[in-house]
């Protein structure tokens, strides 16, 4: 999965069924979220090397064939 993706799918669990989630799990959708747009910051700065992914990451190669 891209993180451009995951991104979304956490945001969108993030402002749903607002009466559901717990303020804890809100709390940790939004620490995942703010980790995620981090490293990809990091990546275009050149801090966090592309090379380094994290499981369950997709390269652009297996995302186009999917």
């Amino acid at each position: 999965m891209k993180l451009d993706k995951a991104i979304e799918i956490l945001e969108n669990m993030r402002d749903t069924n607002l009466n559901y989630y717990s303020p804890d799990r809100r709390a940790a959708l939004q620490l995942g979220i703010e980790a995620l747009k981090l490293i990809q910051r990091e990546r275009l700065l050149g801090i966090n090397p592309v090379e380094t992914k994290l499981p369950g990451e997709t390269t652009e190669e297996e995302a186009k064939r999917r």
